[in-house]
């Protein structure tokens, strides 16, 4: 666990709005978020973050704020068909997608360049393009910040929908998610029921993961000009 005090907010929002906080506490682990959330520096408005993606600062912050700085990548299964991986919260979501189509695991390319961390994505149940992050879902642990108890929920008690889940609802701000485990294939089994997809693909017999996952980040940027202009949304960790 690292504090920074009289913060500049900058680089932890990502419209690069210059505001300041008493206090960030960056967590790299569950033990730092359980220690943070038992000492006498803790209050119930404390504010926590991942990437800054949907926040607007409109001033200095009064109250402190919790970084999910926990980044890992753990291949926990690995079947003849299938792997399931253990993700830190703290992971930006396209850069597990770069880690997941380096090492050849399936399943969640289409929801390339959606902004924000691992930790956010069941949260808001993200999805594009066809899909959503529950279909590959397993399971994740986290912290609940009213008695600092972790706790594991798998699919069915998150409570998945359109755009939401029960860390939105009756555990909104109460939870800290630390890991989320998904379950992908080792198969490309591309998934072309977005209108884009089907045109600029249903008729290739064959092509590769990353020529889908290309051209989803072009879309997702408003491009038709190629894609050389995306080829560092590819840059792999």
């Amino acid at each position: 666990m690292k504090i920074i005090r009289d913060a500049n907010l900058k680089e932890y929002n990502s419209f690069g709005i210059d505001a300041c906080a008493s206090k960030i506490i960056l967590v790299q682990s569950e033990e730092d978020i359980i220690r943070y959330l038992n000492s006498e520096s803790y209050t119930e408005q404390d504010c926590i973050i991942g990437s800054g993606s949907n926040i607007l600062l409109l001033g200095d912050v009064k109250q402190n704020i919790i970084k999910n700085d926990i980044k890992s990548f753990r291949l926990l299964e690995d079947a003849e068909e299938d792997v399931v991986i253990e993700v830190g919260a703290g992971v930006v979501w396209h850069d597990f997608l770069l880690e997941c189509l380096k090492n050849g695991y399936y399943g969640l390319e289409n929801l390339a360049l959606i902004p924000g961390t691992v930790g956010a994505a069941p949260v808001q149940n993200i999805g594009a393009y066809g899909i959503e992050q529950e279909s590959c879902f397993v399971s994740l642990r986290g912290i609940l910040k009213d008695t600092a108890e972790s706790m594991t929920f798998t699919k069915n008690k998150c409570k998945f929908s359109y755009r939401s889940s029960i860390f939105k609802t009756s555990l909104r701000g109460r939870f800290i998610i630390t890991h989320v485990r998904y379950k992908l294939r080792k198969k490309f089994r591309p998934i072309l029921k977005y209108k884009d997809l089907i045109e600029k693909f249903s008729n290739k017999e064959n092509f590769l993961p990353t020529e889908l996952f290309d051209y989803i980040c072009e879309v997702r940027q408003g491009k038709t000009s190629g894609l050389q202009s995306i080829g560092q949304c590819r840059q792999f960790l």
